[in-house]
Parts: structure tokens; C-alpha cells; sequence
């Protein structure tokens, strides 16, 4: 979802159609920035790409409660370009893609 300022934000639609919009811990609220959700598995956990203020992307993993972000944002130590999970595999694994 991305609002009038050009900023993107998470969201997950609950089974009763109900739409949550969630903004990932160190994301970026500028343009372009904000947390970017790539993809859902059977659990309701969601993963993604978080912009930061610095324009550098991140990876992120979010419970389906919402209380949990592992690691926040996370980037693959000291790579560039890094990697940010994209899906789930069926087995639970993230699978991921390069950023840069």
C-alpha cells in the first residue's frame, strides 16, 4: 500500500476481510521509503523488504501478531548488495532475492 506521500506501508487482510497496515521498526517514511511486504505464508507470517531513511533496503520478518519483528530490519553483515527474504517456502523457509 503506498499512501499520498509516496511512502510505503505493510498490510495483511484478516480472514473476516478486515485490512491491518503495519509500518516495520527503522523504516523510512519518506518517498519510496517504508516497509514493502513481498510475501505470506499458511501462518500469517509475512516477509519483505524494508527503505530506511538512508534509502538502504532491508529484510524483514513479521509474526502474525504483529509484536514480533525479528531483528527488525536485517541485512546480510556488511554485503552490499544484500539479500531480503521474498516467500515462503511450503517447508517454512524464506526464500530470497538480491538487493541493491
Amino acid at each position: 500500500m503506498i499512501d499520498s506521500s509516496d511512502v510505503n506501508h505493510g498490510f495483511v487482510r484478516g480472514s473476516d476481510g478486515t485490512i491491518t497496515t503495519f509500518d516495520i521498526p527503522g523504516a523510512g517514511t519518506g518517498p519510496f521509503q517504508g516497509s514493502s511486504p513481498q510475501g505470506i505464508n499458511a501462518s500469517g507470517t509475512v516477509t519483505g523488504e524494508a527503505c530506511d531513511a538512508s534509502d538502504v533496503n532491508h529484510g524483514f520478518v513479521r509474526a502474525l501478531d504483529g509484536t514480533h519483528h525479528y531483528g527488525s530490519m536485517f541485512r546480510a553483515r556488511g554485503q552490499a548488495p544484500s539479500k531480503a527474504p521474498s516467500s515462503f517456502q511450503q517447508s517454512g523457509r524464506c526464500d530470497h532475492r538480491i538487493l541493491y
